[in-house]
């Protein structure tokens, strides 16, 4: 049996048949372990209940009537290992109470995803560097650089940390449901960070290309930080995703927040869930924002010059 569990805005563009697929699918499986597991042996379902407006089904407890002690378990087989953040492993373990073996995989998160991501587009990633930067071009010429910097500035802590998934043990079928959110806030992150990666790359700064770096801000967002497009300064936005469907942006000029973008880069973040379009539609308004102000300006000094 397989699962669909996340659909992109990229996802919704390709054509499934040939592509094979249409968003992340999860295959459910059972194997044997080392260790034993209480697994049901009989069809759980009894009943189902609305909750927050959504059907939620209902499941009896595993007693000695429904269930038995057997060296296997559950699995949800990824078609394609997906990184995910350690902290969402630890709540992963916390939802099944199994144990996901991952410490000899724990690697750097934006270095797991950068090779996952250019392996998934047959980019040679041999000679791949944490300094390259990532060529994005946008209709109208418009060409961006990213870096994608896996320390976070003044932060002690080290680097984001995660591993390479293949799949997830689980013993319960009402485990499934949070298993599934899990993923998709981890989709969620994966979407966002990998639209900043290209094939397109290069080892030094390109001339006329609008420049950002990405690093991460805490363990479910990021910082972009750029050149303001109408200031001679720094420009900052974090991107918290809070999950699959709510992703907030917060701007900030110069260290100041500037609550009426955050709004507007809201909306566009959740509809296209791109970086590149993300930030071009930042350029625009702040140009925008600057053109309306100088026409406020000059508009009351009109009538006053009409006159002399």
């Amino acid at each position: 049996m397989t699962v669909e569990y996340f659909v992109s805005p990229y996802d919704q563009l390709e054509d499934p048949v040939m592509h094979g697929r249409f968003g992340e699918i999860l295959l459910v499986t059972v194997e044997g372990t080392s260790l034993t597991y209480r697994l049901p042996i009989s069809p759980l379902l009894v009943d189902s209940m609305e909750h927050n407006d959504e059907r939620v089904s209902l499941f009896p407890p595993l007693d000695d009537a429904v269930s038995m002690e057997l060296p296997a378990c559950f699995f949800l087989k990824f078609a394609h290992p997906l990184p995910v953040l350690s902290i969402l492993i630890e709540r992963l373990q916390s939802l099944t109470g199994i144990s996901i073996n991952m410490e000899l995989h724990r690697n750097i998160f934006f270095e797991l995803l950068i090779k996952t991501v250019l392996k998934q587009r047959k980019c040679e990633i041999q000679d791949m560097s944490m300094q390259s930067y990532f060529l994005q071009s946008l209709p109208g010429d418009e060409v961006q650089s990213y870096i994608l910097s896996q320390y976070v500035p003044g932060n002690q802590k080290g680097p984001m940390e995660g591993v390479l998934l293949s799949k997830i043990p689980f013993s319960h079928p009402e485990q499934v449901p949070a298993i599934l959110e899990v993923l998709r806030h981890q989709c969620a992150f994966n979407t966002l960070l990998s639209s900043c990666i290209s094939t397109n790359r290069s080892d030094c700064a390109v001339p006329g290309a609008r420049h950002f770096e990405v690093y991460p801000s805490s363990d479910m967002s990021f910082c972009i930080t750029f050149e303001h497009p109408t200031m001679v300064s720094l420009a900052t936005v974090i991107v918290n995703v809070v999950s699959s469907r709510h992703i907030h942006g917060t701007f900030y000029k110069s260290e100041k927040m500037e609550a009426s973008m955050d709004d507007f880069i809201s909306r566009v973040l959740q509809r296209c869930m791109s970086i590149p379009v993300t930030m071009r539609a930042i350029c625009r308004k702040m140009h925008k924002l600057k053109s309306d102000s100088l026409v406020e300006a000059w508009s009351p000094c009109q009538p006053e010059a009409a006159t002399n």
